[in-house]
C-alpha cells in the first residue's frame, strides 16, 4: 500500500494525465508544409549537402540533424511527431519534478497553449524549446551543472534564429559572472573551457545561417521610415496581445500589466534574465518588421516558455537564498504571474486545440491519398510552393513534382531568389503542352493559402481555361487552406 502511495503522488498523476492528453492530441494532428519540408530535405540530402540546402531555409541545423537518421532509415513520416512529443514529455517531467513552483502553478503551465497543444503537436524545431529551457532553468547559475549548461547552450544556439539570440545573452552572462568576476583561478580555467564550448555552438550556428539573406527568398529585408517602424512595433505588440486573448480587451490589458510586473521583478533580481527577455522581444519584432515574418502561434508561444524558464530559475534562487522576505513576497508573485498568463490565454489555446481535433489541419494527407489512388506515378505534377506537405505523406510512392517557380523537379521547395516566371500562367500552360508531348499525363496542384497571393492568381486564371479539368478539391481545413488538382487535356 505504501509503495502504491509513493507511485500515485499528485506529481506522478499530473505527469500521466499530461502524457495521455498530449498523446491523443498529437496523434490526431496533421502535419503541414514546414514539417514536410524539413523531412523531405533531410531525406534527400547527405549530411554535407544539407548545409547547402539550409542556406535557402534561413534556419540553423540542429532540428534537421536530429530527424535525419529517421528519414534516412525509412521511418514513417509520423516519427517527427513522436520526437516532439517525447521532448515535451521530458520537459514536463523536469518541470513537475525539479521546479519550485507550487503544484497549482505547474498545472497552469502545462495547461498553456505551448505545453498542451502547440509544441507537442506541431512538429517543428520550436517543439524542442521547452526541453532546452527546462534544462537551462535548472542549470543556470549552478556550478555543479556548468558542463551540461554549456552543452545545452551550444545546441540551443543551433535550434532557431530566436534561440541563437537568447543563447548569446546567456553566454555573455556566463562570461561576465563566471570568468571576469571569478576569483578562483582553478574554477576560472574550467569555466573558460565551458565558455569556448558555448562560443563554438554560437559561431557554428552563425556560419550555418550565413548567406541566407542573400539566397533565401523568404528572408529578405524591407525598408521603412521611422514612423512606419514605430507603427509596425505597435501592430506587433497589439497583435500578440489580441492573438493570445482572442480580442478580449480587458484580458489584453491584464496580460500587458502582468508582463510589466514580471519585467520589474527581473530588473530588480535578474538583470541578465531581463536582457534575455528584451533580446527575444527585439529579435521577434525585427523579424516581424524587416524579415517579413508574421504573428504565428509557433513563434509567439515561445514567449510563455521563455517566461516560465526565467521565473523558474529565479524561484529556485529564492529557495537557495536566506532572504525569507523576498521568498514570501516575490515567490507568491511569480506563481501568480504564471497562473494569470495561463488564464488569459486559455481560450486561445483550447480554441486551437478543439479546432484541430474537429477538423483536418491542412488536408495534406488526404491529398496524398487521392494522388496515390488516382494518379500514375509516371505523370508530371506541376505545383507551387507547398507541395512538400503532400510529398512527405506520399512516403516511398515518389512522383515527378515540378515547381513553377524554378521549373525543376524536386522533392522539396527551394526558396531561391533566382525564380523564373513565378505566377506566369502563360508559362504554366506552355510547360503543360511541353510535358504532355512526351506522352505523360500532366496535372496541376494549386494551393489557395491565405498567405500566398500568387497561387490564388494562378487558380483564378486556370479555372477559366478549357484545357484544365478540376478533378479534386479538398474539404474544410482548420487553417483555411484549399488544394485543387487540375488534369491537363491537350
Amino acid at each position: 500500500m505504501k509503495k502504491i502511495k509513493k507511485i500515485l503522488t499528485k506529481e506522478n498523476i499530473l505527469f500521466l494525465v499530461y502524457v495521455i492528453s498530449t498523446f491523443l492530441i498529437s496523434m490526431h494532428h496533421e502535419n503541414w508544409f514546414d514539417e514536410g519540408q524539413a523531412w523531405q530535405i533531410v531525406k534527400y540530402n547527405s549530411l554535407t549537402s544539407l548545409f547547402s540546402a539550409l542556406k535557402y531555409e534561413g534556419h540553423p541545423c540542429l532540428w534537421y540533424i536530429l530527424i535525419m537518421p529517421f528519414a534516412k532509415l525509412g521511418f514513417p513520416y509520423r516519427t517527427i511527431n513522436v520526437i516532439c512529443l517525447v521532448s515535451m514529455w521530458c520537459a514536463s517531467f523536469l518541470l513537475i519534478k525539479n521546479s519550485k513552483f507550487r503544484f497549482i502553478t505547474k498545472i497552469a503551465i502545462l495547461a498553456t497553449v505551448p505545453y498542451i497543444y502547440v509544441y507537442p503537436s506541431i512538429a517543428r524545431s520550436y517543439s524542442l524549446v521547452p526541453l532546452f529551457c527546462s534544462i537551462l532553468a535548472i542549470c543556470r547559475g549552478n556550478k555543479k551543472y556548468a558542463f551540461i549548461y554549456s552543452i545545452t547552450l551550444a545546441l540551443f544556439a543551433n535550434l532557431h534564429v530566436y534561440t541563437l539570440v537568447i543563447s548569446i545573452v546567456f553566454v555573455l552572462e556566463f562570461f561576465v559572472k563566471e570568468i571576469l568576476m571569478q576569483n578562483d583561478i582553478q574554477l576560472k580555467r574550467k569555466n573558460r573551457i565551458y565558455f569556448f564550448i558555448m562560443l563554438f555552438g554560437i559561431i557554428f550556428s552563425i556560419l550555418t545561417l550565413y548567406g541566407s539573406i542573400e539566397k533565401c527568398n523568404i528572408v529578405y529585408r524591407t525598408k521603412y521610415t521611422k514612423a512606419e517602424v514605430w507603427q509596425k512595433v505597435k501592430d506587433y505588440i497589439i497583435g500578440c496581445l489580441v492573438t493570445f486573448t482572442q480580442n478580449r480587451n480587458i484580458l489584453s490589458v491584464i496580460l500587458a500589466v502582468v508582463f510589466i510586473v514580471m519585467c520589474v521583478i527581473l530588473i530588480n533580481y535578474d538583470k541578465f534574465g531581463m536582457t534575455v527577455m528584451l533580446s527575444f522581444i527585439a529579435i521577434s519584432i525585427y523579424a516581424y518588421i524587416f524579415l517579413v515574418y508574421w504573428i504565428q502561434i509557433e513563434k509567439i508561444s515561445m514567449y510563455i516558455v521563455v517566461i516560465v524558464c526565467l521565473l523558474w530559475n529565479l524561484k529556485d534562487k529564492y529557495y537557495e537564498s536566506n532572504e525569507k522576505i523576498i521568498l514570501k513576497k516575490n515567490g507568491i508573485i511569480i506563481d501568480l504571474i504564471i497562473i494569470i498568463i495561463s488564464i488569459c490565454t486559455l481560450k486561445y489555446g483550447y480554441g486551437k486545440l478543439t479546432s484541430d481535433i474537429k477538423l483536418k489541419y491542412c488536408v495534406s494527407e488526404e491529398i496524398a491519398e487521392f494522388i496515390k489512388e488516382n494518379i500514375d506515378n509516371q505523370s508530371i505534377i506541376i505545383s507551387g510552393m507547398l507541395d512538400a506537405s503532400v510529398q512527405a505523406y506520399l512516403g516511398e510512392n515518389e512522383y515527378n513534382f515540378v515547381r513553377w517557380n524554378t521549373w525543376k523537379q524536386g522533392r522539396y521547395s527551394v526558396w531561391t531568389k533566382e525564380e523564373q516566371d513565378y505566377g506566369d500562367v502563360e508559362k504554366v500552360i506552355e510547360k503543360c503542352y511541353e510535358y504532355s508531348t512526351s506522352g505523360k499525363k500532366v496535372y496541376l496542384l494549386v494551393s489557395v493559402d491565405p498567405f500566398i497571393d500568387i497561387e490564388k492568381k494562378i487558380f483564378n486564371q486556370i479555372q477559366e481555361i478549357k484545357n484544365f479539368d478540376l478533378i479534386y478539391i479538398n474539404g474544410i481545413s482548420m487553417e483555411y487552406k484549399q488544394y485543387f488538382i487540375f488534369e491537363f487535356n491537350n
